[in-house]
Formats: C-alpha cells, sequence, structure tokens
C-alpha cells in the first residue's frame, strides 16, 4: 500500500493549480525564486506546514499564503482560494476543509495577503519495519520535514530573495518500538512501509517508552524508486 505523504500533495496541487490559475504564480515557499518583493502578479506559496500519524490515521497539512498585487483586487483572491479548494477536492478524496484568514497587510513588503491551510486525512499500513537491516514491529511513525538553506539577503532588506545550498531534513519519530540497545546503531537504513531513509542518525532514544526519534535527509519511495533529497 503506498503511504500517503504531505509533500506528494503540494506539489500535485502546486501543478494543478497553476493550471487552474495561468494569470498567475505558484511557487513552493522555499526554494530558488524572486523574493516576493517582486510580485507583480498573483502569486501563491505553499509548503508543508504537519504531516503525522494518530494510531492507524494519516493527518497532513498544507499552508499557502496569496500575495496580492498592489494592481490587483481582492476578489483576484477570493477567485484564487476557491480554486484552491476545488483542486484539492479534485485530487483528493482525503481532503478535509480549508481554513483561512482574513485579508492581512504583510509587514515587509506592505502587499495585501491572505493565509489559509488544507487539512487531508487517511489510512496508513503500520507495522513491519527495518532499521539497519534489524526487522521490528512499530505501532505507527510521524514524519516532520523542514527546509536548511543559507537565506540571500539585499543589504538593507529583510525578506530573502533566494536560498542556496536547500536540502530536505525529515525527522521521523518512531512510536511502540522497542530501541533497546539501539544507541550504537549509526548512519543507518530505515525501512518504513513504501518508504527508505539513508544516512540515518539518532536524535532521540528513550526504551522506557519505546520511542525512537531518527533525522534524514534522504528519502526514497519503493513504488518508482524516486529519490528526495536535501
Amino acid at each position: 500500500m503506498k503511504t500517503v505523504r504531505a509533500n506528494d500533495l503540494l506539489e500535485e496541487l502546486t501543478e494543478k493549480l497553476q493550471e487552474e490559475l495561468p494569470q498567475g504564480a505558484v511557487l513552493p515557499a522555499w526554494g530558488n525564486q524572486p523574493g516576493k518583493r517582486w510580485v507583480e502578479k498573483l502569486t501563491v506559496t505553499g509548503q508543508v506546514k504537519e504531516e503525522r500519524l494518530e494510531g492507524s490515521r494519516w493527518k497532513g497539512t498544507l499552508e499557502f499564503v496569496l500575495f496580492l498585487p498592489r494592481a490587483g483586487e481582492p476578489q483576484d483572491g477570493e477567485a484564487a482560494l476557491e480554486a484552491l479548494e476545488a483542486a484539492a477536492r479534485e485530487l483528493s478524496a482525503g481532503f478535509s476543509g480549508l481554513r483561512r484568514g482574513a485579508v492581512a497587510l504583510d509587514r515587509d513588503t506592505g502587499l495585501r495577503t491572505i493565509a489559509c491551510c488544507l487539512d487531508f486525512v487517511g489510512g496508513v499500513s503500520q507495522g513491519e519495519i527495518t532499521l539497519g537491516g534489524k526487522q521490528c514491529q512499530a505501532a505507527g511513525w510521524t514524519v516532520a520535514m523542514t527546509q536548511e538553506g543559507e537565506e540571500l539577503r539585499a543589504v538593507g532588506e529583510d525578506v530573502p530573495f533566494a536560498v542556496t545550498g536547500q536540502r530536505t531534513r525529515y525527522q521521523v519519530t518512531l512510536e511502540g518500538v522497542d530501541v533497546t540497545g539501539w544507541e550504537n546503531l549509526a548512519s543507518f537504513t530505515a525501512v518504513l512501509g513504501s518508504e527508505t531513509y539513508t544516512g540515518c542518525r539518532w536524535k532521540e532514544l528513550s526504551p522506557g517508552e519505546n520511542r525512537g526519534v531518527f533525522v534524514s535527509y534522504r528519502r526514497e519511495t519503493a513504488e518508482d524508486g524516486s529519490g528526495l533529497e536535501g
């Protein structure tokens, strides 16, 4: 069974939204893209806000911010929100709703913005995993993704216009797994369902709570052999 992943949903949703908004720009919140001070048309940025497992239930949240150009109208943002919600409903049966904020003024750019979150839910397989070549049972796991890199800023500006050396950091929390004696396991490979993490290192081990947290910068999926590397 393919594990639902928030990053996959983000990529699919941004592609779909760009098709629906050819007059605008849909960009990742992080990336080597021009800074938002250059916004001349409706711009939507998106990122994974949260992804977690609760028992056998997967939950993910995507966060989007709409930047309205000075020459635009507030209704342009409302139309973009409608397109975003429609795209989410079309792409995922697990879409559970959109939460939006009021139109606000961005302090750095002076542009009007609308922030919103899209929530998704789904079932995820749990059970046997492999850590460092050793098979064991786990009640479930949670994956948190963050972006690391060096922000580049123009003189006198607080908003970065690009990010160099960008890479994705995966922090995986294992629940209900016996981690006794694994403190010497270093630079290991972890296989969780259809996903494989390599070059892993422990961040936290709690044998008394049957809990472990490791960090990796590379994740691959078994279905297509693709890799996501920071």
